[in-house]
């Protein structure tokens, strides 16, 4: 039924471990746990998988320990949380005296407290299944538990509504006893098929008594004339001239610097090198005093001298989760921070001078660093030039995201710092799905071909496009020899905007992906969003990985590299959605759009976000 059972230290001593199976692995099961959940910080993860096994571990911040059970994924087991809890405790019991000393020691010993109460285990599991169990009532679950005071009166409240309903509906007995009632409320009374009424038969045709006046044929043929039908799939001449705007305006119209560069000529030259990073972000309403102060308050009054337990860390944990709620900050996230935070603190033993706020502060801080500490290091300039001096392609950018979020904005202010940067820069229009993207595309090339002009046959900037080629993937390889041949440096690609739940649009997008194989693939989202940011990354970052592994290569993905913010300005106090992303992939935030000017670029600084977020 188990494979392993296992007590380490933090630093990596194991203390104890009783084995079943051979087969699995005392030291890889323990290296990665503490490569994948000790070093990152993911102590809110219940179970951690590794190839066919499950693990289960508990954390002690006393002693320094952790405990870790190894299970087959198809075994049916049964409270297994309690079953750890009894044996972390008899083994603290057991050895109190000997883990307050540093380092290793013989728990051999501990085998004979363990083996019966493993058994008794076995029996008691064996009976809960074959007994099965009842489905417990929501109010009753784990999730209910963690529930705010307000979201558990919201739920009592839809709970009622939907009784009601249901009794309203057991009132009727059978769906005519409810249409007649809805008959007479209207009173209509109901008249079976075939009666007459009024010198009229109930039925499809029409009484042969019952006439119309001529008149009043005549008067409504006059007032509305008939008029020609249309069929599915055809135009009217009326809306084909209301469509035509050529006769009004001219096809091409002289592109507008001043929209997008407020001052042309103090804007060339003043973005070269590295991006500046975003300044610290100003409160929305400094009136009010901020939620953070109350969960802090909270904390003031307790301080060291003893263990700090669960029910002291509780209230506040709860104060942290709704103000992290408030600031934008994904709800499953929000708990998985206060889990990860609580799992530091709990079990510590405080000096006097050393408050549970200050360490509850400096936790929250720890965990928000580690999660926006990127996984690889974005360096667009240096990955530009290395990849010219070893080869002769082009560094190629491509950028994908939902609708409306901002992406050809975005691509042409990426665009205009790599100019500033004296990079040819080639935009290929691979959006062939929405109306009008190649034009959006041609009029920021015009306002940066007049900002950085070029020589015939060696321009500066350009854009290739297809209009009638309607696969993407095409367009892109297309684009990409193009800029091959010119010898330009960068080759940026625009993609049509897709819901994630769209599976055409995201299998095309996997196939331009895969096929095109880009140096570094951004995913353009709003900082407006919380759980909906969450939840198109992810979806499409697995978009990407399922067509991999359809495609035959699933061991070399092209995945999402890093994310480009949008609508950073607008956020004021709620950046929560850079932590949310940031946490569900691992992903870097690469660049932050702060508003709609070609110099509104800016890079990413945790340090500015995490201040804010804990203000």
């Amino acid at each position: 039924m188990y494979d392993l059972f296992a007590i380490f230290t933090k630093g990596g001593i194991l203390l104890w471990h009783y084995q079943q199976h051979a087969t699995v692995s005392v030291v890889r099961v323990v290296n990665e746990l503490i490569n994948q959940v000790l070093l990152l910080e993911r102590f809110h993860l219940a179970t951690f998988s590794l190839g066919q096994l499950l693990l289960e571990f508990k954390l002690d911040n006393k002693f320094q320990l952790i405990f870790v059970v190894a299970y087959q994924k198809i075994a049916k087991l049964m409270e297994i949380d309690k079953l750890i809890d009894t044996l972390f405790s008899e083994f603290r019991n057991l050895f109190s005296e000997r883990l307050k000393t540093s380092g290793y020691f013989d728990a051999s010993v501990f085998d004979t407290i363990f083996k019966p109460i493993l058994k008794a285990y076995e029996v008691d599991n064996s009976i809960s299944i074959s007994s099965g169990r009842t489905m417990k009532r929501f109010t009753e679950s784990k999730k209910f538990s963690k529930m705010s005071e307000t979201q558990r009166e919201k739920t009592f409240t839809a709970i009622e509504q939907k009784d009601e309903t249901m009794d309203t509906l057991q009132d009727a007995d059978n769906f005519d006893s409810l249409e007649d009632s809805l008959h007479k409320q209207t009173h209509s009374p109901r008249v079976p098929q075939g009666e007459k009424v009024g010198g009229m038969r109930r039925g499809r045709g029409r009484a042969k008594n019952h006439t119309e006046p001529k008149s009043s044929l005549k008067t409504v043929s006059k007032k509305n004339p008939k008029i020609s039908r249309t069929w599915d799939g055809q135009i009217s001449q009326r809306e084909f001239e209301s469509l035509d705007f050529s006769k009004d305006r001219p096809l091409e119209q002289p592109s507008d610097v001043s929209t997008y560069v407020a001052d042309p000529k103090s804007a060339v030259g003043a973005m070269r090198g590295d991006l500046s990073g975003i300044d610290t972000i100003k409160e929305a309403d400094t009136k009010q005093q901020p939620k953070v102060s109350r969960f802090m308050s909270m904390l003031g009054g307790l301080t060291g001298s003893k263990p700090i337990g669960k029910d002291r860390l509780a209230p506040a944990l709860e104060a942290v989760k709704e103000h992290l709620i408030t600031k934008n900050v994904a709800a499953e996230i929000a708990e998985n921070l206060c889990v990860s935070v609580g799992e530091q603190v709990e079990g510590k033993t405080l000096s006097s001078f050393t408050t549970v706020r200050s360490a509850v502060q400096q936790a929250l801080r720890d965990s928000l660093s580690q999660i926006l500490m990127p996984r690889r290091n974005i360096n667009v300039l240096r990955e530009i030039l290395t990849k010219r001096k070893d080869s002769d392609k082009p560094y190629v950018i491509a950028f994908c995201g939902v609708n409306g979020v901002g992406k050809s904005t975005s691509l042409a202010k990426v665009c205009f710092w790599l100019l500033e940067n004296d990079f040819r820069v080639m935009i290929a229009a691979c959006d062939t799905f929405r109306s009008g993207a190649i034009e959006q595309l041609l009029t920021h090339t015009k306002c940066l071909q007049s900002l950085y002009p070029g020589s015939p046959g060696s321009e500066r900037v350009t854009l290739y496009s297809n209009k009638t080629n309607k696969d993407a993937s095409s367009v892109a390889t297309e684009g990409i020899l193009m800029g091959v041949r010119g010898g330009f440096d960068v080759i940026m690609v625009d993609t049509a905007g897709r819901m994630q739940d769209n599976q055409p649009l995201m299998q095309a997008l996997g196939k331009l992906i895969h096929r095109n194989t880009p140096d570094l693939v951004l995913f353009v989202g709003e900082a407006l969003v919380g759980n909906e940011g969450v939840d198109q990354l992810q979806k499409f970052n697995q978009s990407l990985m399922d067509y991999s592994a359809t495609s035959g290569d699933p061991a070399n993905p092209s995945l999402i590299d890093g994310i480009l913010l949008t609508k950073f300005d607008t956020v004021d106090d709620k950046v929560g959605a850079a932590i949310s992303m940031t946490y569900a992939t691992g992903h870097p935030i690469v660049f932050v759009g702060t508003g709609q000017m070609y110099t509104d670029l800016k890079s990413f600084s945790p340090d500015s976000v995490m201040n804010t977020l804990l203000k």
